[in-house]
């Protein structure tokens, strides 16, 4: 597994005496895909929570989980482990070590009460102007009204007061503080259908209120309006740069005109693109800054010198204007073509109004939490994938088959690798189904039940 740019990834995952019953050994594949398959029982989920919260620092979920050592291996040939023990009647002692391949070793030792992220968290809170406690382990960020656990405020304590910092900095070993700063990692857990509320309400600013919850598909279609209507605001912003700076730059033909053929070429992808980009609704006929009368191809065929070097300079800003649009348009194409295929007598397109729009066979339209829970896992599922993970990221999913039916869990397998294909991160897969890995049985891992002696 190459690393890319600055980023790490991860070789192998080891944890021995699991529930203190099992030691399992994960060694990723080369094809980014790996799926964990075992009996229920074994640890699947377990080993990719441990994952998640070694590689966010979360040790205070780590002590939670019975087991003896849990170990990482990097594609550096780094090794960061975690060891706990306990003799009985003692508080837990866990020690942290990062080793790098010239045999450098940094370790530290502690008790499990100094990881205790409320007391900390709470610490923080007292000596931050802009945080409020809303909840028994929750505070507000009040600068930007983003709502932090305890671990969320421990892992991000830089944001608000470097003096705690240094004292959580200083209980893990450096190497390993830097290199978790290179990780990326993305859990997706087997409850996703339902989520804590991120919109504005009273509860925010009054303590011991509760928060409210909201459906996921509900949650996740605002976020695809707000994302559309970004994008679409930088390609007006770049239309206007570019038609501003248009008679400057014709006058100095600094990249001169294309011939007769090139600008063919060129107009036939431009409009193309155009045509894409309104058949999944990121552009419609209404819009400014688009051409609403498609140009005819063969009439390039008579331009005179003059007229070319202008179509020249249009067909190339034409072109930069859309490539703006063009990182959400290929995750918006993927997430309605899989859905379109795999939901029945539904048509699901882009809203302006609401983000996603679904409507029946009668063209009525349907509230995307009248959706069954098979086609919310679904959609939860694709557009986390697509639109909530950053390149180079470990994303960990539990149980993907959930509430799906045979025909898609055995389409699983080829939607990740397509989604793979543009969104360049590593999936760690646990899965009680056969049929997610399908014929990509070289993907598959067994967790044994056998009884580690």
């Amino acid at each position: 597994m190459a690393t890319q740019d600055n980023n790490i990834r991860i070789k192998s995952i080891k944890v021995s005496g699991l529930f203190g019953l099992y030691d399992h050994q994960v060694t990723l594949k080369n094809d980014r895909v790996t799926v964990i398959h075992g009996p229920n029982g074994v640890g699947k989920t377990v080993l990719l929570k441990l994952t998640n919260s070694f590689l966010r620092g979360r040790y205070n979920e780590i002590v939670r989980v019975p087991f003896q050592t849990f170990e990482i291996l990097f594609d550096d040939e780094s090794i960061a482990s975690i060891g706990i023990e306990q003799e009985p009647g003692a508080p837990k002692k866990i020690r942290i070590n990062f080793e790098t391949p010239a045999h450098k070793s940094d370790s530290v030792e502690l008790e499990s009460e100094l990881l205790n992220t409320q007391k900390i968290a709470q610490q923080i809170a007292e000596s931050s102007p802009y945080l409020s406690q809303v909840g028994p382990e929750e505070w507000i960020d009040r600068r930007s009204d983003e709502v932090l656990s305890a671990d969320d405020l421990v892992e991000r304590a830089n944001d608000f007061t470097p003096k705690e910092v240094k004292k959580w900095a200083a209980r893990e070993p450096k190497g390993l503080r830097e290199m978790r700063a290179r990780i990326n990692v993305h859990l997706i857990e087997a409850q996703r259908l339902i989520r804590l509320s991120s919109q504005p309400s009273e509860w925010r600013y009054r303590p011991g209120a509760e928060r409210t919850t909201t459906a996921t598909v509900q949650e996740y279609s605002r976020d695809l309006k707000r994302r559309v209507e970004t994008a679409l605001a930088n390609y007006a912003k770049q239309s206007q740069k570019l038609d501003q700076s248009f008679p400057q730059r014709l006058l100095q033909g600094a990249l001169g005109p294309l011939s007769v053929e090139q600008l063919k070429v060129e107009m036939q992808d431009v409009e193309a693109t155009r045509d894409r980009l309104k058949r999944i609704g990121v552009l419609d006929r209404g819009d400014p800054n688009q051409d609403t009368y498609p140009l005819e191809v063969s009439q390039l065929e008579s331009l005179q010198q003059s007229q070319l070097s202008v179509m020249s300079v249009y067909a190339r800003d034409t072109k930069e204007k859309l490539s703006v649009l063009e990182a959400l348009s290929d995750r918006i194409e993927i997430l309605l073509t899989v859905l379109n295929r795999k939901f029945t007598n539904k048509i699901v397109t882009i809203s302006r109004e609401s983000g996603l729009a679904i409507f029946g066979r009668d063209e009525k339209p349907i509230p995307v939490t009248a959706l069954s829970s098979g086609e919310q896992h679904e959609l939860v599922l694709l557009y986390d994938l697509l639109f909530k993970v950053k390149p180079n990221t470990l994303v960990l999913i539990d149980e993907p088959e959930l509430s799906l039916h045979i025909s898609w869990q055995k389409a699983f397998m080829d939607d990740l690798l397509e989604i793979i294909r543009i969104a360049h991160f590593d999936v760690l897969v646990a899965t009680h189904s056969p049929y997610i890995v399908g014929d990509r049985s070289d993907l598959l891992v067994v967790l044994s039940p056998d009884v580690a002696e």
